[in-house]
């Protein structure tokens, strides 16, 4: 793994989807992602992604979304478009990133999109790394093990990426003192 730093500039991505999988038909239904700079939060981006289907009521309950909220939101073509000029030339940070990775390269195919090139890197693998006496590696397990001051409810996808900075900065704290070492 190669090693990070808190300093670096990042875009922290995070998603709500119908499901867990793009392969089964599943898709973005909120985006949200911060930019990060000098490890500050200087600019956030999010929206609701228009789905014309019926959400699970697991996913309601998870999310908060509802299915008519999403009949209005901006067409997926808008809100990729707009996602892939926000993250620009940054580092991709994401808890999990293989999911909002296979979800995003799903979206820009089914979208007809053009694939960009992304440096993901994940705040899970991290955490696994550093933190392999956690009870789980679960995003608000491991703001909790470690006091990170997150009063936001978790399962929207701005207040997740939100998260994941305060999880991103600390983990990168720890790589970079292991660098040093």
């Amino acid at each position: 793994m190669q090693s990070i730093y808190p300093q670096m500039p990042v875009t922290v991505l995070d998603f709500e989807t119908t499901g867990f999988s793009p392969k089964s038909g599943h898709r973005v239904i909120e985006v949200g992602a911060v930019k990060v700079r000098q490890g500050q939060t200087v600019n956030t981006y999010e929206s609701l992604v228009h789905f014309s289907g019926d959400l699970s009521p697991q996913i309601t309950k998870l999310t908060g979304i509802k299915s008519w909220e999403l009949m209005n939101a901006p067409q997926p073509k808008t809100v990729f478009t707009q996602l892939l000029d926000f993250i620009g030339n940054d580092a991709v940070v994401a808890h999990n990133a293989s999911f909002e990775q296979r979800f995003l390269t799903a979206e820009l195919q089914h979208l007809n999109l053009k694939q960009v090139p992304l440096n993901f890197y994940c705040t899970l693998k991290l955490a696994r790394k550093y933190l392999p006496q956690a009870p789980n590696h679960q995003l608000e397990t491991l703001l909790s093990i470690l006091k990170a001051p997150v009063k936001l409810p978790l399962h929207r996808a701005c207040n997740d990426a939100l998260a994941t900075v305060h999880l991103w900065l600390l983990l990168a704290s720890l790589s970079a003192e292991e660098a040093r070492k």
